[in-house]
């Protein structure tokens, strides 16, 4: 393996050598990333954490905005529920689901690990959970940059890859509106990351989060368990096989199962059923939402904006392609999970720019991890890298791209 020259910062007459097995380094790139993207945002909103929350006048009735918020935007986004949702993440209280329901967001009661970490992180005081929304997410980010960068270490990777994960746009664009996608990513791949040590209860631990904070991620619960069973094929003739493919297996898939339909008979018993339903459910039919965004990129105010649009299209049907290749040569968990990922793009509602970046980041971070662990690497497990890495290097023109970063 060929030693990377060491990297020299030098501050206040701090000297920090970097190198390519230096895991403070890209955590220490992404938290200087977050640091200026945030601070900008509160800048403009004079210091007050309410702004990213992004309360919207039509729902101030049911949302019920803290003494001071910020409240600019007709309708607002999507963090305005979480902000109601950390109050109570139980679910104890009637009149949290009742405003949730009144303001459209109800389907939004299965996302709990996001508020719930929230709620805690701020011992229930409900003056702090403005700034422990962005707290959370901000921790999210940062330690599934050290976590990849471990990881890769581990394996006699430069821990510069973890670069690729920590400065993907979509964990940057949900923090900065405070989303649930950080958390969800960010435990999602930290429980792939376990599968791979072989740590099954670790794995279990972090997909419970990922699954009660967005339930799209239960793919990457689907994609362990293709693992196990493609493990057990290719040794099925040992004695013995299938029961300790069952035995490694069964925590990383049994346990976040069952936390979300646990979660899901609870939102059943407190709402009455069908929460699920009330989300924008998109026309399932296939690429339609790509043809959306195409036709949109024509009509675009912004040519910045429209190439934002296009390149993240573009990105993501490749992955999709290049998953299917690494998959053709060797099943991991994270192939399966970049597959899923992109395939469940094609039957969402992107809704706007943000919301193509969100749904594009479990497909990068999954496609990255299974790009780099093909040894020795063709060419699909390269272009794979490839894409990860061009989707994160677009963090470059977030600002300039997307209105209100």
């Amino acid at each position: 393996m060929t030693t990377q020259p060491p990297i020299s910062i030098r501050a206040g007459g701090l000297r920090l050598q970097l190198d390519g097995t230096s895991v403070a380094g890209p955590v220490l790139v992404v938290a200087v990333v977050l640091g200026f993207l945030i601070g900008g945002r509160l800048l403009v909103y004079h210091g007050n954490p309410t702004g990213l929350i992004q309360f919207g006048q039509r729902f101030v009735q049911y949302t019920h905005p803290p003494r001071g918020a910020i409240v600019a935007s007709p309708t607002g986004y999507d963090g305005q529920f979480f902000w109601t949702a950390a109050q109570d993440p139980l679910l104890l209280h009637a009149g949290t689901i009742a405003n949730l329901d009144r303001a459209g967001g109800a389907y939004r009661l299965q996302r709990m690990a996001y508020p719930a970490l929230a709620y805690i992180l701020a011992l229930g005081q409900p003056q702090a959970i403005p700034w422990t929304l962005l707290i959370v997410n901000v921790l999210a980010i940062l330690g599934i940059t050290t976590g990849f960068a471990v990881y890769a270490r581990s394996r006699g990777w430069s821990t510069w890859w973890a670069l690729a994960i920590g400065l993907q746009p979509g964990f940057l664009l949900a923090t900065m509106r405070d989303l649930s996608d950080p958390v969800a990513t960010a435990s999602m791949l930290g429980g792939l990351l376990m599968w791979q040590l072989r740590r099954s209860w670790w794995a279990a631990a972090l997909l419970v989060i990922a699954v009660l904070a967005r339930e799209p991620m239960t793919l990457a619960v689907v994609a362990i368990a293709v693992d196990a069973v493609a493990r057990w094929w290719r040794s099925r003739r040992e004695p013995g096989a299938f029961w300790r493919a069952a035995r490694n297996a069964w925590p990383a898939v049994v346990v976040p199962a069952a936390a979300f339909l646990a979660w899901q008979v609870h939102i059943h018993a407190r709402y009455g059923g069908g929460a699920a339903s009330t989300a924008d459910t998109p026309d399932l039919s296939i690429l339609r939402d790509y043809v959306v965004e195409a036709q949109r990129t024509v009509d675009h105010d912004s040519a910045l904006g429209a190439a934002w649009d296009l390149i993240y299209l573009i990105l993501i049907l490749a992955g999709m392609g290049c998953a299917i290749a690494l998959l053709r040569h060797s099943i991991t968990a994270a192939r399966a999970a970049a597959l899923l990922f992109a395939l469940n793009t094609t039957v969402v509602l992107f809704g706007d720019q943000w919301g193509v970046s969100r749904y594009g980041l479990p497909v990068f971070a999954a496609l990255l991890l299974g790009g780099l662990d093909q040894r020795p690497r063709f060419a699909a497990s390269r272009v794979a890298i490839s894409i990860s890495v061009v989707a994160a290097a677009m963090t470059v023109f977030v600002s300039l791209a997307i209105p209100g970063a």
